[in-house]
């Protein structure tokens, strides 16, 4: 079999689905063949390419020889010209349109219930989820197969660790982690804050004096950064799974 998996979201990020993908693809690739195809994915004009262009027109003709083609998330062809399935992370753009871009807000409306609707299998990362897509989207519930999300094996209990007092928070920084309130919380105990995660967007920057932030680190850096913590700090407004959650629990953090 041969299966052609859409990876441009490797090239627009290291959280969230790239992580899904760095995890999935090499795993899937010792079963069956698998054709990597990516999209070009730079800033806005990126981004209005990919979902006017790549998504509906050119990834259905660069998948047309595979037997399957899998896109990690609900961006994709409405219609595909082979079976498509289709990976669901959360509906948080339905349920809290207000904390995303405006032009993410108008294509979801418009493109993601006709993708789902062409998807011959969707993939929901969780109960919550696929109970969102029945909820939400009106997707008829056998349409979907709830395939949870796992954590690297680096995420153990067992490791170095960091010998500070301080509260953690993973997530890309953007309006809808929340990451104001979970500030205010940290500063109210006199802890420090360290903040792990990439810039977003909406101007959400991880500022204050009890504040330190790490950015970006690489995957043994958090594990330590986890083990070393008082707490993980999760207070999003809405997630379809929360990964860092589970790589806390993975590393035996509270």
């Amino acid at each position: 079999m041969n299966v052609a998996v859409d990876v441009t979201a490797l090239a627009q990020t290291r959280a969230g689905t790239a992580r899904y993908l760095q995890a999935v693809l090499p795993r899937v690739e010792r079963e069956v063949q698998v054709d990597r195809v990516r999209g070009f994915a730079r800033g806005r004009p990126g981004t209005l390419w990919l979902d006017l262009a790549w998504y509906p027109h050119v990834l259905p003709r660069r998948a047309r020889a595979a037997d399957v083609l899998h896109c990690p998330t609900y961006r994709g062809p409405v219609r595909a010209g082979v079976p498509l399935v289709v990976t669901v992370h959360d509906v948080a753009v339905f349920r809290y349109p207000e904390a995303f871009p405006r032009w993410t807000r108008a294509y979801s409306r418009f493109a993601v219930p006709r993708v789902l609707r062409a998807a011959r299998r969707v993939l929901a990362v969780s109960e919550f989820t696929a109970s969102e897509l029945e909820a939400v989207l009106g997707l008829p519930r056998e349409q979907i197969a709830v395939t949870p999300n796992a954590v690297d094996p680096v995420f153990a209990p067992d490791g170095p660790h960091v010998e500070d007092d301080y509260v953690l928070a993973v997530g890309t920084l953007e309006p809808r982690k929340n990451l104001a309130r979970t500030n205010e919380a940290a500063a109210r105990l006199d802890l420090e804050l360290r903040v792990v995660g990439a810039r977003g967007w909406g101007g959400v920057e991880a500022h204050g004096a009890n504040v330190r932030a790490l950015g970006e680190i690489s995957d043994e850096e958090l594990a330590r950064q986890y083990r070393g913590a008082l707490c993980l700090a999760y207070p999003s407004l809405y997630e379809g799974f929360g990964i860092p959650v589970l790589e806390a629990m993975a590393c035996g953090t509270p």
